[in-house]
């Protein structure tokens, strides 16, 4: 497990589930309980961290790492509800922010799903969540597309053989992880004796790191504002349709990107919430961060993290929509040239050189520094 990966496990508390959730609607009658269960096993092949649930090591040692669940059952994750008649969208938005309200079962692999009939209009749904640990939004979205089929009539995969791999035992675990850990330093010392080599190239990226360090302190602390302070563990459901041609057309009209576009929406709803609990908004901004992939353009769909970030000021205090969007993308234009990904992604790189046990105490004050239950800010 990545720290990264690791850090968002240790930020789970009962009020701050840490998981990412989806509702997926269809048209035309479902599949059964048993047709979907059957026709997910077959697929797990191709996503097998679904079957794997997470194991720490003795003393932190290590980070945490995946092992096979001996005690595997797919009943267990993939569950089925139906609505009462009328059957409306309402419903299912309270059924989803009462799915989502509940904990995952952290001693289990870290995901469920819920086939939820009884939907109007000849619909049925899915609700799915996945702890943070689990994945991130692009490998979530390319899992979506290994479960699901892009035809309404497939050949379905033969059903799956997987069995559980033993369990290795602590002792086992344990060195493993010493081992790993001495093999990562020897790689990052491998990796700057190479920079060491091009001193120019050497300078050049570390004026970018340094340069995106200093702005991510800059930016990582503001004021309070009424979006702070204490949560519960109750969680509600919305959502809003758009289509991304229209949102294209924005981007193509008045610049920026389709990142931009949908960043400066969140703005203006966040505008309209503020307004409507009567906030004095001239000159305001909400901190903002804003997870940025890693991954390469046409990389397989692999699970875990791959994430840096940067933190934005969203410009709630502009009524104009237009200068709203333009001011976001000159913003994160500004951010991007500052080097703050690279500056954050410096920082996680810099994790994985520290000893598992120093990493584990750190991560578990920093998790109640900034949980929510504690005041804390993040």
């Amino acid at each position: 497990m990545s720290p990264l990966d690791a850090w968002f496990l240790q930020l789970e508390r009962s009020n701050q589930q840490l998981h990412v959730g989806s509702a997926l609607l269809f048209a035309g009658p479902g599949p059964t309980h048993g047709e979907l269960c059957a026709a997910i096993s077959a697929r797990l092949d191709r996503a097998p961290r679904y079957r794997q649930r997470f194991r720490r090591i003795a003393f932190d040692l290590g980070l945490p790492v995946w092992v096979d669940d001996e005690h595997f059952w797919i009943e267990h994750h993939v569950q089925r509800v139906t609505l009462p008649a009328p059957g409306s969208e309402s419903q299912l938005r309270e059924l989803a922010g009462h799915i989502m309200s509940e904990p995952l079962d952290l001693d289990r692999p870290l995901w469920e799903m819920w086939l939820v009939d009884g939907l109007s209009g000849d619909r049925w749904a899915l609700l799915n969540k996945s702890h943070h640990a689990l994945m991130d939004g692009v490998s979530g979205t390319g899992l979506i597309g290994v479960l699901l089929d892009h035809r309404r009539e497939t050949q379905e995969p033969p059903p799956s053989s997987w069995q559980a791999a033993p369990v290795p035992s602590t002792a086992r675990l344990a060195a493993s992880s010493v081992r790993e850990s001495v093999a990562v330093s020897f790689q990052r010392t491998a990796a700057m004796t190479r920079a060491l080599a091009g001193p120019t190239r050497l300078l050049r990226n570390c004026t970018v790191d340094v340069g995106g360090l200093a702005e991510l302190g800059r930016k990582a602390v503001q004021l309070e504002t009424i979006l702070d302070g204490r949560i519960g563990p109750n969680r509600s459901w919305r959502w809003a349709r758009s289509e991304l041609d229209d949102v294209k057309t924005i981007k193509n009209t008045f610049g920026g990107t389709v990142n931009d576009v949908v960043l400066a929406v969140i703005t203006g709803a966040f505008r309209t919430f503020l307004l409507s609990r009567g906030e004095d908004l001239d000159r305001r901004s909400i901190r903002t961060m804003v997870p940025v992939s890693l991954r390469r353009p046409g990389q397989p769909p692999t699970l875990g993290n791959q994430l840096s970030a940067m933190f934005a000021d969203l410009p709630v205090g502009i009524a104009d929509p237009v200068q709203r969007l333009r001011t976001v993308t000159d913003q994160l234009d500004g951010l991007k040239s500052h080097g703050m990904v690279a500056g954050v992604e410096t920082i996680l790189d810099a994790l994985e050189l520290l000893p598992s046990s120093i990493f584990a105490v750190g991560a578990r004050i920093a998790a109640v520094r900034v949980s929510p239950a504690t005041g804390g800010h993040c």
